[in-house]
């Protein structure tokens, strides 16, 4: 059975209260050949920062700190331009996904 490799993008700015869950959501999926891209677009919130530096090391996880915000536009085309996957997917920092 083919598992392809799915990139998630995920642009993170300034909602320090869902990025955590959100990352958690992705992580607890029963599919596990992903890898998350989170790109901080240059928040100025610190706690932001304090949750993604958690994932710098995580397996699947791929933390991009913009130097300047470039809006969800340009933040998000830098999690394209870091996707290893064959399918890509976007999701707010404030979704959750279930499970499955």
């Amino acid at each position: 059975m083919s598992e392809p490799k799915v990139s998630i993008i995920m642009p993170v700015y300034g909602v320090e209260n869902y990025v955590g869950r959100a990352i958690e959501s992705i992580l607890n999926q029963t599919y596990k050949n992903f890898e998350l891209v989170l790109v901080d677009d240059a928040s100025t919130m610190p706690l932001v920062k304090e949750t993604l530096k958690k994932y710098e090391n995580t397996a699947n996880v791929k933390v991009i700190y913009r130097d300047e915000n470039g809006h969800i536009s340009r933040c998000t085309n830098t999690g394209i331009e870091a996707a290893a996957g064959e399918f890509v997917g976007f999701m707010d920092c404030d979704d959750m996904l279930s499970s499955n």
